[in-house]
């Protein structure tokens, strides 16, 4: 019987060994890696395990938590004003959405058309964003002295 070939993709390795490079690779991909692993895992996988385990429960910041199971779910399906505010926030991203994707998309194109005044007008769309850090400079640079309740912030 003849034996089956594959495609190179889908055939087993012949040798099932790793070389140096590829484990030195590994090695620097969990260096460079874990870094963003720390901070997900602490800035947004906790609070997703937090609020799972808080949403079980009746808790009260000065008191222990106490499990109550599903009744905080079923207090909320119970609740009109919950299908209201559900509808409310539906409503205003299926306007909200659409409303700014096509005015940037029209602006975006208006910059990017050869029309009399373009450098003006993309002067007066543009110098915003560039505005915040130049003042930001200009007062490092005169040494300002931001108020006394700022600088007890930052020395802490």
């Amino acid at each position: 019987m003849a034996q089956p070939t594959y495609p190179r993709a889908l055939s087993k390795p012949a040798n099932k060994t790793v070389s140096i490079g590829a484990r030195r690779e590994e090695k620097y991909f969990w260096l460079f890696i874990s870094p963003w692993l720390v901070g997900f895992l602490l800035f947004i996988g906790g609070p997703i395990l937090a609020s799972l385990y808080f949403s079980f429960t009746d808790y009260a910041i000065m008191d222990t938590a106490t499990f109550v199971g599903l009744q905080n779910f079923i207090n909320l399906f119970s609740d009109p004003l919950f299908y209201r505010s559900l509808f409310v926030t539906f409503a205003y991203a299926a306007l909200a959405i659409p409303f700014t994707m096509i005015v940037g998309l029209g602006l975006a194109m208006l910059l990017n058309m050869k029309i009399k005044g373009q450098a003006f007008f993309r002067t007066f769309f543009l110098c915003p964003f560039d505005y915040f850090w130049r003042l930001r400079r200009f007062f490092m640079d005169v040494d300002f002295k931001p108020p006394i309740w700022h600088r007890q912030f930052h020395s802490i």
